[in-house]
């Protein structure tokens, strides 16, 4: 697991809004993909106030070490943390913590003990999605946050899952986090491509749902608080059944009577099958703000 600039972009962003302090803990160990001076220019672009560190640490793997990236736990330092704890479920990458998410056995020492959670790209790889979430939540204190950023489209095998946006805004909503908005990230492998991001209300993908996505991959970034209301058992349904079927409204995606005229025929619809999805994969990347 790891952390581009995109990433530490992302966390600069809400650090800004909410200053980062305390303790956090990651899940898993990460590697980081920028050097100081790219994390310091970066910061500078965007009026970060990035905390002095005494040693500049890099990277424990010799590949990265190479390059000059950073250590995870000098990333952290610089955003303002004072402790930083990784937790894996193998000792493989050399965790401060071995826990597996899967269990439901959090260690009482371990209990509200964090300010921040970092999901950086793990629970996907968990089988037992709702205990990695009741996980998260007991691992973090009141007034402390959860950040996401999971793969969601075109990451077939990366892990268990792929995450549509809107798990994590109806698991948290029904579980009364203080929700900030999610994010919609659409990137490429390769990076010379620049990351896009749009901002996720529920329901303005539905006419992407079924097909209308584009070869690029698609991540989600959702930042929750834990108040102290919040709460972890509330088992959530979805905002779409809940707002539209359920309630007899109209739902639809997009617009059927012109699908319905254009399937009437099928020579065509097979001639303009093209137009129709160029025009649907223009106004997906429309959506997409460049990142960095």
């Amino acid at each position: 697991m790891g952390l581009r600039k995109e990433s530490v972009f992302l966390l600069m962003q809400e650090g800004l809004r909410n200053p980062f302090h305390g303790k956090i803990v990651t899940l898993g160990k990460q590697d980081v993909w920028a050097t100081f001076e790219e994390i310091e220019r970066l910061a500078k672009e965007h009026n970060y106030p990035i905390q002095p560190v005494s040693n500049i640490e890099l990277s424990e793997k010799a590949e990265l070490r190479d390059q000059g990236f950073i250590s995870d736990r000098t990333l952290f330092k610089l955003l303002g943390f004072k402790e930083i704890i990784s937790m894996d479920a193998s000792k493989y990458e050399n965790a401060d913590l071995l826990y597996d998410l899967n269990l439901d056995c959090l260690p009482p020492e371990l209990k509200e003990a964090f300010d921040v959670v970092l999901d950086p790209g793990t629970i996907e790889h968990v089988f037992h999605v709702p205990n990695s979430l009741k996980n998260i939540f007991n691992l973090l204190q009141v007034g402390g946050r959860v950040i996401h950023i999971s793969p969601s489209s075109n990451h077939i095998d990366h892990g268990f899952y792929m995450f549509s946006p809107t798990l994590f805004s109806d698991y948290y909503t029904a579980n009364r986090f203080d929700l900030q908005p999610l994010k919609i990230i659409r990137y490429k492998p390769q990076p010379v491509y620049p990351w896009g991001i749009a901002t996720y209300s529920p329901g303005e993908f539905n006419s992407f749902s079924f097909g209308g996505l584009d070869d690029a991959m698609y991540a989600v970034c959702c930042i929750a608080g834990k108040n102290d209301h919040s709460t972890s058992n509330q088992i959530p349904q979805q905002h779409n059944f809940i707002q539209n079927l359920w309630k007899q409204k109209e739902f639809s995606f997009g617009n059927s009577k012109i699908k319905s005229w254009v399937k009437s025929s099928p020579l065509f619809y097979k001639f303009c099958l093209p137009l129709l999805r160029f025009y649907k994969r223009a106004n997906l990347r429309r959506k997409f703000k460049s990142l960095v």
